[in-house]
This record gives C-alpha cells, structure tokens and sequence, in this order.
C-alpha cells in the first residue's frame, strides 16, 4: 500500500492538470516558475503559492523558497537554485518540455545516475532503461529506479513493482494469461533477452534488497525533497495581508502622517482608530483588553519593499474617550508607496483591511543629498565590500512584554545590517534554537500557568561572536518599569539636534544610564 501511495503522489506531482484552474490567474513569469519547480514543490508550498492574490506576493513567495533552501544563507549566490536549474536545462535537452517523462523529475531531484543500463527485448518486452545510484545523499542509500517506454515511443514512466511486471509486457494475444507475473517475466527475460537477461534479474533482485532492509522506494527519487526549514512557510503566511471572503470587516480609521526625518528617512506614523462599541475585549486574569494584531506591506512599484507586524494589548481601564488608539512607526526615503494594513480584532475575529498609494515627502530637516567625488565613493563602496557596511541589528517583530500569557506561543524577529549568520533563541538563558537562514521564528512552550519568562534572541557573526540582541519579558507583573535607551547609541557625535528613543518595559528593575554625546 505504501509503495502504491508514494507512487499515487509522484504521479499526481508531476501530473500537468495539477492545480490547473487556479493557474489561469498566474501571470506568464510566475507560471512558468511553477512548472520549473514542480518536481522540487511540496503540496503545501504550492496550494500556498496559488493562494495568493496579488503578483508583489508571488515574488515575494518565490524569494522566500529559494531563500529557505540555501546552503550558505549569507553568500551572494543560492548554489541550490544555480544547481537546481542547471539540471532543469539539461533535463530539458534530454527528455523534452515539460514533466511528462519520468526521468526528468528524476534526474532534476537526484543529478546523473551512477550506472544507466538501456535494454529491448524484440517485441516480449517494452524498452526498459534500468538506473542505479550507488549513494544518494537526499535518501541516505542507494535506489534503482527502472524506466518503461509503453508502446515503444512517447516518454518514459517510472516502474512501481506494486502495478505489477505485466505492465512490462505487451499483450500479443488476448489469450495471454500471467497468473504468476514474476515468473513468466524472468522467464520471458531468460528466453529472448539473451547476454541482459541476468543483468535484469539481478537489478529487480537488487530494488527488492533496498526496499526490504532500507524501506527506500524507487518513486520517493522523484518525490519532493524535505524542506531545510520547514517553517518557513508558516513565517510567509503570518505576514500575508489578504483577507478571506468569510470574515467579517471591523470598523476602523486608518490614516498616515508624516511629523519630522530620521537620519536619511521620513518618519511615517500609522494611526489607527478602532470605535470602542466596534473592538471586542478579551478578559486576562481580573482585567479586560483590546487586542489587536496589525500586518502591513509596503510596496514601491510592483515590487514588496518592507512588510511587517505588530501586537496591541491595550488594558480597558486606560482608554479615556470612544474609541482604541493604535501608534506605529515605519521609516522610509521620499517617494511613492503603496501601503497595505490589515488590523484584526483578536476578540471577535474581525478584520479591518485598507490599500492606498501614499506620497512621502521631503520634510524639513532632512539632510541635503551631497554629491561626492568619484575617487570618495569608490573609496566608501571599497570599505563596505570589505565589512564595514550597516552594523548589524535584530529585534522582536508583533510583540512586546505581555501580561498572563501561557501555552505555546511563537516570536518571530528580524535583522538588519552586515554579517549575520545565524540567529539564536534563548528562554530564561537556556539556548533553545538556533537558525541559519530567514525567517527567524521560533514557538515555545511557556507552560500550562502564567510565570515570567525572559525570551533572548542574538543575532550571531561566523565566528559564534555576538553581534546583536533583543529581549522580551513575558508575565512581568506590575511592578516597576525598565527604560532602555534605544538611541541615541553610548558614545556617538551629533552635530545638532538628536532624536531620542527609549523602550520602556513592564517588569523590569529601575536603573540609571547616562549617556554623553560629542558635538
């Protein structure tokens, strides 16, 4: 059963019609990108892919799965990708467009065989080819894989012994019976397939061994590769702004103001305003709150510029007035976007959803572009190549310290800057997982009853050396607040006025930090 399933799913992967009327939706580009991967896809990922909606998260999706299957993360090229259709090119050449030929799939997945044996019996039998791969290293054994050209012409079919050898066969007279298939078959080898006949036998005796003490079958050489990272689809779709048809819409008022520059950059605050009688409140211990949860993207032409997340808890007794305030900051360069916001109502389910092309401006303040000499930029492009480009960053995305929170929960962070290679997690200082490759997400368990919990994450170099690190504190009680100055960093210049910002953070102790600036 088993060995027909695998087959079952082989077949329906490779199967043109696969997800056929939801492609008429795709653009050509994105399309056939889809038929290029559909041998390496899981059904998962494509179901996923063909969701989307707009062509900006098709591009952003395929940036993503190549991003996740990676080797080196940190180098400018993906060697998996450059191999993968280094491969598609040649299997292209040797066995037509398209997946129709089962050998394509294979030779895609697996690259050359390491022993290929092409046989024809006359007319007994159809045109076999008989692959061998001494070790693959995806299946962690060796697989032989037996090919058959039904009717002598078209594309080759991959052999599943669960169809049994008759499919092998032609039938010569309706009278033909094979009521024991492995015998007649061996004996029709015997008897017409001449100096091969014992080259055969001992390949289908040698797929029977690999079955038998490995568990490995030939149609798992064509099947889908295990993901590197399995979640990072799940880190895709949590940034997703689409909204499904069954959801009810939240009323809300969204609008965009743009107050003062930052560095090079404008800063863009978001406001949202959620009616009182519209939000739905959620008790947490002897207390209610309003809890919401904002995605966004950012798009600069057709292209995704920036998405992101965000978690509001805000505690009812607060509130002063109708309606729910809800802040956030992004900084962009001047020019024309287009910003897409979802906000949903954790209490009730409800979902607020606006898309809207917004011109940032200039504001005053903002430093004047100079235009450098020629020998100074290469000078600068010399001394980014060489490391010393942005400094590396990291930060919690969609939450901050939460009150009463328990079970499993996930966070996710993000990075800026030069010379990350990994990430790692930490909960109450134990190291829990450390990653390669974006999205850095992680799910804990935080226990069946609230406690306080201190989860770390540290953006590391090559060398293990810490380059980066945030923090957040779950179930801190009320108790007093830490202020933690975020800029400007200890012992910078300014040359005149300053931007100050500080997190503060419930649970914390009280200190004191003094900072200095040279002017």
């Amino acid at each position: 059963m088993r060995r027909l399933f695998v087959f079952a799913l082989v077949c329906l992967a490779l199967s043109p019609a696969a997800g056929a009327a939801r492609r008429a939706d795709l653009s050509q580009e994105h399309a056939q990108w889809l038929d290029d991967v559909r041998p390496l896809i899981s059904r998962n990922e494509r179901k996923a892919f063909l969701d989307l909606e707009r062509d900006h998260q098709r591009t952003a999706f395929i940036r993503s799965f190549w991003a996740a299957r990676d080797p080196t993360p940190g180098t400018e090229d993906n060697e998996f990708r450059i191999r993968y259709y280094q491969r598609l090119d040649v299997a292209r050449d040797r066995y037509g467009e398209g997946w129709q030929d089962h050998r394509a799939a294979v030779y895609v997945l697996n690259g050359d065989p390491s022993d290929v044996m092409a046989t024809d019996c006359g007319v007994l039998t159809w045109p076999m080819e008989l692959w061998t791969y001494g070790y693959s290293e995806r299946l962690g054994s060796s697989v032989e894989i037996l090919f058959y050209q039904r009717f002598a012409g078209g594309p080759f079919r991959m052999w599943n012994p669960a169809e049994g050898y008759e499919v092998l066969l032609p039938k010569l007279h309706e009278e033909d019976d094979m009521p024991d298939q492995e015998a007649q078959f061996r004996a029709w080898l015997l008897q017409y397939c001449g100096e091969v006949w014992q080259d055969v036998v001992d390949f289908l005796d040698s797929m029977e061994r690999i079955v038998r003490d490995y568990g490995i079958l030939s149609a798992e050489a064509a099947s889908p590769p295990k993901n590197p990272d399995p979640e990072w689809l799940l880190g895709f779709n949590a940034f997703s702004t689409d909204v499904g048809e069954d959801r009810e819409p939240l009323d809300a008022i969204f609008r965009l103001e743009f107050p003062e520059p930052y560095r090079q950059r404008v800063v863009a605050r978001g406001l949202l305003s959620v009616p009182r009688e519209a939000a739905t409140p959620v008790a947490a211990g002897d207390r209610e709150s309003y809890g919401f949860q904002l995605t966004g993207e950012v798009l600069r032409g057709d292209e995704l510029f920036e998405s992101f997340r965000y978690r509001f808890d805000v505690p009812e007794e607060r509130l002063e007035g109708d309606a729910v305030p809800l802040v956030f900051e992004r900084y962009l360069r001047p020019g024309t976007y287009t910003w897409i916001v979802k906000l949903e109502d954790l209490g009730s389910g409800r979902v607020f959803r606006d898309e809207r092309e917004v011109e940032v401006p200039a504001v005053a303040g903002m430093p004047d572009a100079v235009e450098l000499p020629g020998d100074v930029v290469a000078a600068v492009e010399e001394t980014l190549s060489a490391g010393g480009g942005e400094p590396a960053s990291i930060r919690f995305v969609g939450r901050r310290d939460r009150d009463l929170t328990g079970g499993l929960q996930r966070f996710e962070a993000e990075t800026a800057g030069d010379g990350i290679e990994k990430v790692a997690f930490y909960l109450d200082e134990k190291k829990i997982l450390t990653k390669t490759r974006p999205p850095y997400g992680v799910e804990l368990d935080l226990g069946r009853l609230p406690r306080r919990h201190a989860v770390r994450v540290v953006a590391l170099a090559a060398d293990g050396s810490e380059l980066a690190t945030d923090e957040v504190v779950v179930n801190p009680g009320r108790h007093a607040l830490a202020v933690r100055w975020v800029d400007p960093r200890p012992g910078g210049a300014a040359p005149g006025p300053v931007r100050a910002r500080v997190e503060v953070r419930p649970g914390g102790r009280a200190r004191r930090d003094r900072r200095a600036l040279r002017r």
